[in-house]
C-alpha cells in the first residue's frame, strides 16, 4: 500500500505545480489587464510585493526561453 499513497503524494504534487503555475500566471494577466498590484495582492492572498515579485520571475522566465540576457532590450 506505501507505493499506492507514494503515487498519490506525486500526483498531488504535480497538481499542486500545474495550479501555482495557473495562479502566477492569472496574476500576470490581472496585472496586465490594468488591476493594481494591491488589489490583485488582495485576490491573491499575498502582499502587492510578492505581486511584484510574481510578475518580475515571470518575466525573466520569459526573457531567459527568447534568449535574453537582464539588462537586454
Amino acid at each position: 500500500m506505501a507505493q499506492v499513497d507514494l503515487r498519490r503524494v506525486e500526483r498531488c504534487r504535480e497538481r499542486m505545480d500545474e495550479a501555482r503555475a495557473e495562479w502566477k500566471r492569472a496574476i500576470r494577466d490581472a496585472v496586465a489587464s490594468g488591476e493594481t498590484y494591491k488589489d490583485v495582492a488582495r485576490r491573491a492572498g499575498v502582499s502587492h510585493q510578492r505581486v511584484g515579485q510574481i510578475i518580475n520571475e515571470l518575466r525573466e522566465a520569459d526573457d531567459h526561453k527568447r534568449g535574453k540576457t537582464p539588462g537586454q532590450e
